[in-house]
């Protein structure tokens, strides 16, 4: 079963990624580093699995080269979301726009992937979420915008033409029928309407 991690100090990661940004390259990513950079409460270490799940930090507690490479601000939104559809890959296979679900879909989901409680369920949301939220996906595979439809032409009148001949008189009288259409490119709009003519004034 898949083991999503979570952090106990979700309002911290946006700081925590900013100080990526700011300060140098440690050796390892660690209790002691992180009282370094003002990380001293006891829960703030439980960042570091989240780091490792979307591949900024080795298993052994080392920055890797998408660490570094968030250090670059104009490319940092898409370095995360690079980690974060690798990490949660089982989430994406599942909703291709995971970074837009809801908090319910989430729930859904990691519910079936955990026998955590509610609480750690709402915490490993959240720290998804949190991750989303900072990170780009405007340029990844299957996230380009779709392309606009094109505009429908505008409609033409249609003009059918009825004539009705006088079975003694032999008066013709042509009548021109006008109708102005809605643009659309649903045939069956047109399909619908000629079979009305046929039926109501062809007939």
């Amino acid at each position: 079963m898949a083991d999503f991690p979570y952090t106990q100090v979700v309002g911290k990661l946006k700081a925590f990624f900013e100080k990526i940004q700011q300060v140098g390259r440690p050796d390892n990513v660690d209790k002691k580093w992180l009282a370094s950079i003002g990380l001293t409460a006891s829960n703030d270490p439980s960042i570091v699995p989240v780091l490792k799940f979307v591949g900024f930090v080795d298993q052994s507690g080392k920055p890797t080269e998408r660490w570094m490479a968030y250090r670059d601000k104009g490319r940092a939104g898409r370095v995360l979301a690079e980690g974060i559809r690798s990490g949660y890959a089982d989430l994406f296979r599942t909703y291709p726009d995971a970074y837009r679900r809801s908090d319910d879909d989430l729930r859904a989901f990691f519910t079936t992937k955990t026998t955590a409680g509610l609480q750690v369920i709402a915490k490993t949301v959240a720290t998804f979420k949190t991750l989303c939220e900072l990170a780009d996906f405007s340029e990844l595979p299957g996230d380009a915008p779709h392309p606009p439809l094109p505009e429908a032409a505008p409609s033409e009148p249609l003009v059918p033409t009825a004539t009705i001949q006088g079975p003694s008189t032999g008066i013709t009288v042509n009548i021109n029928i006008q109708l102005t259409l809605p643009a659309t490119t649903d045939e069956v709009v047109y399909e619908k309407l000629f079979a009305a003519m046929k039926t109501y004034i062809l007939s």
